[in-house]
């Protein structure tokens, strides 16, 4: 037993491995799956297959940095979307720089971090 968790530590050595990316991607896996095997439609299969030999392929990779942007981009997205319910994006008119802000109804005056810019913001609960 001692040899083959060995050997699977010296295969995975350089290799980039799990992360919340690929997670996601066993999650709608199963998701697209389910349908796929109750109607049996060849669509849904192929799209599961493309999505397993994906995660796979994240898996065994060894251009780590690649696979770190692609879970970066995952995770900033993923935060945006998680967060809805109680924060707000806007965008600053002068330097277009992407502001976050605490849902609250009302018209608030703001300064932009990135350019010092004074402009008011209206929150729409």
């Amino acid at each position: 037993m001692r040899n083959w968790r060995m050997s699977l530590a010296r295969f995975m050595y350089g290799r980039y491995g799990l992360d919340k990316l690929y997670y996601a991607l066993l999650i709608a896996y199963v998701i697209i799956m389910i349908p796929g095997m109750i109607f049996q439609l060849r669509i849904i299969y192929w799209i599961g297959n493309a999505l397993l030999i994906y995660m796979f392929f994240r898996v065994f990779s060894r251009n780590i940095y690649k696979r770190q942007q692609e879970n970066y981009r995952f995770t900033k997205a993923w935060s945006r979307f998680t967060d809805f319910r109680t924060h707000v994006y806007h965008t600053c008119p002068n330097c277009h720089a992407t502001l976050r802000f605490p849902r609250k109804a009302g018209k608030f005056p703001v300064v932009c971090p990135k350019c010092s810019h004074h402009f008011n913001i209206r929150n729409w609960l």
